[in-house]
């Protein structure tokens, strides 16, 4: 004698149908007696079959709805709390520093190096002529009279001295 079950969770049952059909991934369902299966919503994932939930989306990504698995936050942007919903969702970069693909926190730039604008993906260096000590700069500073200054320069080189003449210099280095 044949008798009809309750769908389980995690599958869906049209009707007519003699085993359930498990939810497929991007997809679940968290009740019983169901005939669909609903998708992940936007911040959400599900990269297995007959899931009962989804996964919210880890830090440095984004799950549009129905996902499967969570996508990395684009450059010069970056995902520091779980669930985004989308690319936008993710947070740009503040200016001085940069972000990969995928970052979670925005680096900043190092010194002899810059970042202009908001959504940087990338820092540039100083152009000769000009210097940056600090980090995560937004701009470099000129050198001025007397200075050279190479390209990526942290800091000012006194200019040579004039035939007859030596400069005393002394290097020092950062703790």
């Amino acid at each position: 004698e044949e008798e009809c079950l309750d769908c389980p969770k995690g599958h869906s049952c049209r009707g007519g149908e003699d085993h359930p059909t498990p939810c497929r991934v991007g997809t679940y369902q968290d009740q019983t007696k169901q005939s669909a299966c609903k998708e992940c919503e936007p911040g959400g994932f599900m990269n297995a079959s007959g899931a009962e939930a989804c996964f919210s989306c880890s830090i440095g990504t984004y799950c549009a709805s129905g996902s499967v698995l969570g996508l990395p936050c684009p450059e010069g942007t970056f995902g520091d709390r779980m669930g985004l919903g989308s690319a936008a969702d993710c947070t740009p970069c503040r200016p001085g520093g940069y972000c990969y693909t995928g970052a979670t926190e925005p680096t900043n730039c190092s010194a002899g190096w810059y970042a202009r604008d908001e959504g940087s993906p990338r820092c540039n260096p100083c152009a000769e002529g000009f210097f940056q000590k600090d980090g995560g700069a937004t701009a470099c500073v000129a050198c001025g009279e007397g200075y050279s200054c190479p390209p990526g320069s942290v800091d000012r080189i006194p200019a040579s001295c004039p035939r007859g003449e030596f400069m005393n210099a002394t290097c020092t280095h950062p703790d």
